[in-house]
């Protein structure tokens, strides 16, 4: 759905711009939620689709020191017990995809337990992952 030029000029105005604004405007003016959020908040802040800010926002994750810590921590583990992501993930009872996202530093383990199957699996020290969450 393509939303027209009066229907933009209504999104911009100060009604629909607080806290709910998205939703209302979503209802009263017809049109889907998603496309309503992208005009209102995302194309204001530099977003031309969806897709380029969740490729933003995990830009932003991937950069913050502790998931590069983590991803180099998995990455040196593993090689150093010759391991594949497919190993670890079995080991840890996750999935390969979750593993995956760990590795790539755009994730990191928010669960105390899988961190501790990490840090066992990899033959690390006890408790070196929660250092990381602390920093």
């Amino acid at each position: 759905m393509t939303i027209t030029a009066y229907q933009r000029r209504l999104l911009n105005s100060p009604e629909y711009q607080g806290y709910g604004g998205v939703r209302r405007a979503s209802k009263e003016l017809g049109i889907p939620y998603n496309e309503v959020y992208l005009e209102i908040r995302l194309k204001p802040r530099g977003y031309d689709s969806w897709g380029e800010y969740e490729h933003a926002k995990w830009e932003r994750h991937s950069r913050t020191k502790k998931y590069t810590r983590l991803s180099t921590i998995i990455r040196k583990g593993l090689k150093k017990l010759n391991k594949s992501q497919a190993w670890l993930a079995n080991t840890i009872n996750e999935s390969r995809q979750i593993v995956h996202t760990y590795i790539q530093g755009k994730a990191f383990p928010q669960k105390q337990g899988v961190r501790r199957k990490i840090e066992t699996a990899l033959n690390l020290r006890p408790r070196s992952l929660e250092e990381i969450v602390k920093e």
